[in-house]
Parts: structure tokens; sequence; C-alpha cells
């Protein structure tokens, strides 16, 4: 329904509002959002079968730069995000397998911008030798963040459980075996202001012969033969997994299980997790907490103090209370604190997690202490 009917609903409204036409973008943008889950699922299906293979041509990274400009909203998910350019060599050229290093970039900067509190990202493209190029993405415009460099590190180098560190498992498993795919790695070099830059180092042109993944179920016998001696009652899957370090696979399952025990239900499973999350978000952003007020009570008498740090939500909620007398809009409560001193609201509408150096606990506890407003209502939303 969500994939089939937005276009329907987008054209089907006639001399629609500015806020309807936001509603149905956002609509849209989860739409987008969901497609290319469903998209590199299966293409991360495909890899884990063995049936992965590469076209690899040549193209121009100005092709690919202007691509990634102008889908940034719909990579990101982010409508406040700016695309900027850092070091750019605009003659580079490589041979690579162009869809699946276009959907590679699109995954590292879905996965940077996640973590990332700036509304820039910097997309730098160099070579580094005749043989390598690198691709850097970072939060900022010659170097990369100590806190963004270390989250890389972790993820790429470390191996660390992604859970831990507010990333989708199954994003970033893909994003690792696209990275491993391609022939690239994830490393740090120095600027020359003495800070670090964080980029993917990539080949200027890919090994023709690129070995597939095996098939965990179909590996050669011949293989298996020749790897380390085991125990007879040792079971058959553990000659497997040895075979699949050895093509070191970067693998993000929990301590206690072998690295390379990801099987494709472990991932529909985590698509399920992931689409539930962003079915929260998305409930979250189109159905904001409703007011509850006596039948009598006129609401165009009614004024509104929306404390919300995303902007998506407080259009959407304006929308639906239309019927309120007055309705204002504050992102965190630094940003409340002086409207709440020069204006007077009949009631509150606050988000538990919000921008700033205080959450909405903490907000509602100061609310009450100042002077006039310690009997206000105060309707608390959160998303969990």
């Amino acid at each position: 329904v969500i994939l089939g009917f937005v276009q329907e609903l987008a054209d089907g409204i006639e001399d629609s509002t500015p806020e309807q036409k936001e509603a149905v973008e956002i609509i849209n943008q989860n739409r987008i959002t969901l497609l290319n889950t469903m998209n590199s699922i299966i293409e991360f299906t495909e890899t884990q079968q063995g049936k992965l293979e590469l076209n690899i041509t040549e193209f121009g990274i100005t092709d690919l730069i202007d691509k990634l400009d102008k889908n940034i909203v719909e990579i990101t998910g982010n409508q406040n995000i700016e695309f900027a350019y850092g070091k750019i060599s605009s003659s580079l050229k490589f041979e690579t397998d162009k869809g699946k290093f276009e959907s590679l970039m699109n995954n590292l900067i879905h996965l940077i911008s996640r973590v990332t509190d700036g509304d820039k990202i910097y997309f730098s493209a160099y070579t580094l030798d005749e043989h390598l190029f690198i691709i850097s993405i970072s939060d900022n415009y010659a170097s990369t963040s100590d806190e963004l460099n270390n989250l890389l590190q972790q993820l790429f180098i470390d191996l660390k459980d992604p859970k831990e560190m507010g990333i989708s498992k199954l994003t970033a498993h893909i994003t690792s075996t696209l990275l491993e795919t391609l022939e690239g790695k994830f490393v740090t070099l120095p600027t020359d202001n003495g800070k670090i830059e964080s980029g993917f180092q990539f080949p200027i042109k890919i090994s023709k012969e690129h070995e597939i993944i095996p098939d965990f179920e179909t590996a050669d016998e011949s293989i298996i033969e020749e790897e380390t001696q085991v125990e007879p009652d040792e079971p058959i899957i553990q000659d497997e997994i040895e075979i699949e370090e050895e093509v070191s696979e970067p693998q993000f399952d929990e301590e206690s299980e072998p690295t390379s025990e990801v099987n494709i239900q472990d991932a529909i499973e985590d698509l399920e997790n992931e689409l539930k999350d962003e079915s929260s978000s998305l409930e979250k952003e189109l159905t904001p907490e409703p007011v509850i007020v006596d039948d009598k009570l006129d609401m165009s008498k009614l004024s509104c103090l929306y404390i919300e740090d995303q902007v998506d939500s407080q259009i959407l909620y304006k929308v639906q209370m239309k019927g309120l007398k007055d309705i204002q809009c504050a992102k965190s409560f630094e940003e409340a604190a002086p409207l709440l001193e020069s204006n007077k609201f009949d009631f509150i509408v606050m988000d538990i997690n919000l921008q700033g150096e205080y959450n909405g606990l903490d907000a509602l506890k100061i609310i009450h202490k100042m002077p006039g407003l310690e009997e206000i209502p105060i309707i608390a939303v959160t998303a969990y």
C-alpha cells in the first residue's frame, strides 16, 4: 500500500495546502527508505548465496557526485541535511561495478548521517597513487571529527557490535559486505594540519577475477580437506566457518556466536526489526498525541505550546490540531523558555526525547516550578 499509492495520493489532492504537501512528502520519503532497504536485502541475499556477479565498467567520480547531491535527502531521510564538497579530483576515473559502488556510497552516507549531529555531509574523492584512490565521507571539511573516526574504527576495524553504537545491524552488515566485495577497506590518514582524516580506500581497477563468497551449504569439499585437522566428532559446519573466516568477511554477530554465522533468516529478522523501528517513527510523525478535552470545551479558544525537535512532527501536529486558537513550536526546552515567559498557554505537549541539555522529564519538572505554570497541563509523548 505504501509503495503503490503514495503517488496516487499526491496527485489526487486538488488545491492541497502547504501542510498537506509536506505530509505527502514525508510519507513518500519513508516509502523510498522502505524500498531501498528491501533492495539492499535482495543484494545481501545474493551475496550470501554466492550469486554475486560484478559488472565492471569505467566511470568518473563527477557522475557519482551529481547523483549523491541530487538525492541526499532521500539517502539520509533528513530534509535538513546538506551535501557539501571536500577535496575532489574531478578527473578521477576508476573501474568497478557502478551499481554496487553507488549502493555502497548510499549506505555509507546514510550510516554516517545517522551518527553525526551536524547538518552537512562532506564528500571527498582523490587519488592516493596510480593504483589507489580514497573516498572520505565526514562531518568536517578538512578532517574527520574524533567521535566519527572512533566510531568508524570500531565498526570496520574492531568489528564491534553495531547495535552497541546505535546502528542497524542489518545496514552495517550490508555495508561491510559491499565494501569487501569492491575490494575496499577503511583507512585513516594524517592531514597537513596534523589532524586525522578517515576514508575508504579502493583500487583504480578492481580485480577481474573477483572471488565470489561461497554459499555456506555448497562449499567445495576439496577446500575443506585443505583446512586444519579437526576432531572426527566435530560438526561439519565448523569447517565451513573456518573457510568463511579465510575469506575474512567482517561479521557483526554477538561474541558468543561464530563470526560467520549470519544467514538469510538472520537478515530477515533484522529487516523486520528495522522496519518496526521505521514504522514507529512514521507513526509518531503522522499521529500526534491527541489532546483529550471535555465535550463542552471550545478548542478554538485554547492555545498550545508544542515542544518537539522534529520539524516534520511539528507540521503534522499543526495540521491535526488546526482547530486550536494558537499553536507555537519549539525544538528544545532552551528554545521554549522565552515563549513560556512571553506568552500564556492553556496546555503544553512535549516530546520526552529532546535536543539540548534537558530531556522532556527534566523540562517538565522545571516548567512546573516556574511562576504561574505550577498547574499547567503537560502532555508528554514518546515513540517508545
